[in-house]
């Protein structure tokens, strides 16, 4: 609800993050595999496959925040318009810098294995909520 709620620095990130929640909201109601009961659902379930559409969609968008609508905050309240803080465009680049890296670990892992084994999608996936948190606590 946060996201959806959140209005952005400007219509890229305001649109971005209002879509990711709603992504959010099917990532969360829909479940990773078919239940057991009863037998007509499970041999035709396809709610896997729309729990996966849903997280790629959110962790694109929230990507393409941090990578494409980072340079809002680096104005300085004091300083004369049009100059920018270099630390904070330094942390929102190193934040980008890590969700394309994770975005590719995630690539070469699926790619190399034709899936995710064990529990790297887990990781890849923690790793990449912690890097917008981060990059969310920088605004």
């Amino acid at each position: 609800m946060c996201l959806y709620a959140y209005r952005g620095y400007n219509r890229l990130e305001d649109s971005c993050l209002s879509l990711a929640g709603l992504f959010l909201f099917g990532v969360a109601l829909l479940p990773t595999g078919a239940p057991d009961w009863p037998p007509p659902f499970s041999e035709n379930w396809k709610m896997p496959i729309a729990h996966g559409v849903c997280a790629v969609a959110f962790f694109a968008l929230i990507a393409v925040v941090c990578i494409f609508a980072r340079s809002h905050g680096l104005q300085k309240e004091a300083a004369p318009l049009g100059t920018y803080n270099r630390e904070y465009a330094r942390y929102y680049n190193v934040a980008a810098s890590l969700m394309i890296g994770i975005i590719v670990v995630a690539f070469v892992v699926l790619v190399s294995f034709r899936r995710f084994p064990g529990t790297s999608l887990f990781w890849i996936e923690t790793a990449a909520i912690w890097v917008f948190a981060w990059y969310w606590h920088l605004n």
